[in-house]
């Protein structure tokens, strides 16, 4: 095949260190044959080793992978019929001759599972890059969570009934009044009485014929046809991207390679194709014309009138006070809690009584699975603790450290 080449490999010595190519079984230097602790390798630079191209060898690398002789211990080519050392016949199952390419790499079958987990860490870290980056995009993160914990605070005013003293006219006196007393007379109201009459002038806007005067206004007057030529996008240009190729070359167990040029298509190469188009524009004229407008017109006279005068006068009324039982603040009762059964505050005699009850919840929340830079916590002011118990999973829209949502509908 034309991306098919076969490349000759190399193997030491275990006894004298001797460097021998692949097409020999036995060492140059010490004739000692090749045995299975001798592993074949490829060349340095497999790309710059030259290709075979020898009949007999091409034979011999595209014969079959060599067998190893149960006898001896020495490797066997494919096309022998028995063993060149000690004459033995090759067993019926023949097992392929392990010849790895390059030398074992430190920690085997565990350094790639190892890199296997890393580079599959390296891809969650990449998908969670992009999801924080869209998320930022939309100015909030939608967050899994639980209930971390739950705070509570009931407030409540403390009334007591007391005996207070009140003062006022006499519809203001209530039934229920004790002790009444006068206590003089005070301002009831201020009422306005008639005091004589009074002469006086405004202005008034009469008719004093009519008025002409010039206008000047801008009217229309056509337009301006004009044209001009303008570069617009009009397609693109595209063209096949540089090839890239690379050569893989793979053992053929038997001291000779199979290379393999594989070749990938680059990306396409588009550029913008420009185009003249004409343009046309039409540009509103106008002129100025003057014209006379008649209108009326009036002028301002002062008259006189006669009007009205008053006068304030005060309105005295008897003025009382008098003791009344009437409930008065007098404490502010809080309840807490960090759990789903609440209290309220009671009052403590009788005479007491508890209003204006309120409440106030506050949901503590933190990540539902582990966070790579620590573990993040939010508050939320709620309505209610309903559903909200510890552990109770949740979803936060969140912008930052502040609560948007809580189990956002969208």
């Amino acid at each position: 095949m034309a991306n098919e080449r076969q490349v000759e490999m190399w193997w030491r010595c275990s006894s004298c260190q001797h460097r021998n190519l692949g097409r020999h079984g036995v060492c140059q230097a010490c004739n000692n044959p090749k045995d299975g602790s001798e592993a074949w390798a490829l060349p340095e630079d497999p790309a710059a080793a030259p290709s075979v191209t020898d009949p007999k060898l091409l034979a011999i690398a595209m014969g079959g992978a060599d067998w190893r002789c149960t006898f001896c211990g020495s490797d066997q080519r494919a096309a022998d019929g028995a063993c060149r050392q000690c004459g033995a016949r090759p067993p019926v199952t023949r097992p392929r001759s392990a010849a790895p390419a390059k030398a074992p790499a430190k920690g085997g079958i565990g350094c790639l599972r190892g890199c296997g987990l890393f580079v599959l860490l390296l891809a969650l870290a990449g998908v969670g890059a992009g999801l924080v980056l869209r998320e930022a995009s939309r100015g909030f993160t939608d967050v899994d969570v639980v209930v971390d914990a739950i705070a509570w605070r009931n407030t409540a005013t403390l009334e007591r009934r007391l005996l207070v003293e009140e003062q006022g006219f006499r519809e203001q006196v209530p039934a229920d009044a004790l002790a009444l007393k006068p206590d003089g007379t005070r301002v009831h109201h201020v009422v306005q009485v008639p005091d004589g009459w009074a002469d006086e002038t405004y202005q008034e806007e009469v008719p004093d014929g009519t008025r002409t005067r010039e206008v000047r206004e801008t009217v229309a007057d056509g337009a301006d046809v004009s044209t001009r030529t303008e570069r617009e996008r009009c397609g693109e240009d595209c063209s096949p991207g540089r090839e890239t190729c690379r050569e893989v070359c793979s053992p053929n167990g038997n001291g000779f390679a199979t290379c393999r040029t594989t070749c990938t298509p680059g990306p396409r190469r588009c550029e913008p194709r420009w185009c003249d188009e004409t343009k046309t524009t039409r540009t509103p004229k106008t002129r100025t014309q003057t014209r006379t407008v008649t209108e009326p017109a009036t002028r301002t006279v002062e008259r006189t009138r006669r009007v009205r005068t008053y006068r304030s006068e005060d309105r005295r009324a008897p003025f009382f006070t008098w003791k009344a039982w009437r409930w008065v603040s007098v404490d502010t009762l809080v309840e807490r809690g960090t759990t789903p059964a609440m209290r309220w505050p009671v009052s403590r005699g009788s005479d007491e009584r508890v209003t204006g009850e309120q409440s106030v919840f506050e949901v503590r929340f933190r990540r539902a699975f582990p966070w790579p830079f620590g573990v993040q916590r939010w508050r939320w002011q709620a309505e209610r603790l309903d559903g909200f118990a510890p552990g109770a999973p949740h979803r936060l829209r969140v912008r930052g450290d502040a609560v948007l949502s809580v189990d956002p509908s969208e």
